[in-house]
């Protein structure tokens, strides 16, 4: 399924006060993140992605992000797939434990998102945004999911975090 497909079956059940009540649990991701205290990227940097990812989603155009997490030896991945219509579930935000996770790890952001969206690509491109790699976990198995009335994520982990 191509990118623009995918992201138009999104707006079946996407309203803006759905997508921001699961941002609020991606953003507890987000938090434990910056708690965790990486050495290789600042809080300020962490809290620019977070409000990133909140713009394209509440302008209906995310499809995925991942956070990636890279040592020499080893990566780490916490992947959110936007969903709609079909997520029932509604787990609890955190439990993700950033602490097996060296704290020089390296960290980026890579995003997937509907190109259709004009005053999302002038933002991205203005913001340099979700451009630095590739996905790595798009096969990993779903550990979690957050949802609205049918709108939601599904969040997968790659690595043992």
């Amino acid at each position: 399924m191509n990118t623009t497909t995918q992201a138009k079956s999104i707006s079946d059940a996407f309203t803006e006060a759905r997508a921001r009540y699961v941002l609020g649990k991606i953003f507890d991701t987000f938090n434990n993140i910056i708690f965790r205290g990486f050495t290789t990227i600042t809080t300020d940097n962490l809290k620019q992605w977070r409000d990133d990812i909140q713009f394209i989603m509440e302008k209906n155009a995310l499809v995925a992000f991942e956070i990636q997490f890279r040592t020499m030896e080893k990566k780490w991945v916490v992947r959110y797939e936007v969903v709609s219509g079909t997520v029932s579930r509604d787990d609890e935000s955190g439990g993700i434990d950033f602490y097996n996770i060296p704290a020089d790890a390296s960290l980026s952001c890579v995003i997937e998102r509907d190109h259709n969206n004009e005053e999302v690509n002038n933002y991205v491109e203005r913001r340099n945004f979700g451009k630095n790699g590739e996905f790595i976990a798009e096969s990993a198995a779903i550990y979690k999911s957050h949802s609205k009335d049918g709108f939601g994520v599904n969040l997968k982990i790659l690595g043992d975090i």
